[in-house]
């Protein structure tokens, strides 16, 4: 099966779950919360075997080292839990996740990203309190090193 039927499939399947109208457009289709910020960017390219799913973090702390905390809080795997931080063509901090469509049928695919919304919810206070300037720096980063051979 083409990623085009199955993309729509899984477009569907969660429109159901979610008693939603969604709809892909070039491969992307978007859900926004409450407060009209995004909830979830769901892309299922077309000539690609993988699903992503990004939301935008509105970090507006501008430290000088904000970037580099960021990309910090990428080793929190406490915090993040396999999801990571990237910076799109704007420079807008988002929250990012990827699986190959092969590891997703229908239902997983509605978990992953129901999963992914509350995780969203979830991290993006976590986020902007972790971007504040004077923050320590993440345990995970430890300055101990062991050598090896």
């Amino acid at each position: 099966m083409t990623a085009a039927p199955l993309a729509q499939r899984l477009i569907s399947a969660l429109a159901d779950h979610l008693h939603a109208d969604l709809q892909l457009e070039q491969g992307v289709c978007a859900l926004y919360d409450k407060h009209n910020r995004e909830a979830v960017v769901i892309e299922l390219p077309e000539h690609s075997d993988m699903a992503i799913l990004h939301c935008a973090i509105e970090v507006t702390v501008h430290a000088p080292d904000l970037h580099k905390r960021l990309l910090e809080l990428n080793f929190r795997l406490d915090l993040l839990g396999g999801s990571w931080l990237a910076l799109d063509d704007k420079a807008c901090v988002r929250l990012c996740a990827h699986s190959t469509l092969s590891a997703l049928d229908e239902t997983r695919f509605c978990h992953w990203v129901v999963g992914f919304v509350a995780q969203v919810n979830e991290v993006r206070p976590r986020i902007l309190d972790l971007a504040k300037p004077g923050e320590p720096r993440p345990a995970s980063l430890a300055m101990n090193r062991t050598r090896l051979g």
